[in-house]
């Protein structure tokens, strides 16, 4: 009889062990699942912000604004056609 009172007392400790032990991976995966969500959430921000900037550099304003500023670039005044003629 009283070795089934230890027992029974072993296995009570064990399962409120074990109770306890899940409880805390528990805790620490949702927190993990919080972080990444935080985390996911930056990342489609920044996504976002990418986005918008490539179609800005895309766009033939940037384009032409990016040409003028940093290569120097000019808009010819005058423009010529000129053909030539393959006489074989």
């Amino acid at each position: 009889m009283i070795k089934k009172n230890y027992i029974l007392i072993a296995v009570i400790f064990i399962i409120i062990l074990l109770y306890g032990l899940f409880y805390v991976a528990n805790l620490r995966l949702e927190d993990s699942i919080s972080n990444l969500r935080s985390e996911y959430n930056l990342v489609k921000i920044d996504n976002e912000v990418l986005s918008n900037r490539l179609l800005y550099y895309k766009s033939p304003a940037c384009v032409e604004i990016i040409a003028k500023s940093k290569y120097k670039m000019i808009v010819p005044e005058d423009f010529y056609i000129i053909a030539i003629k393959n006489e074989e």
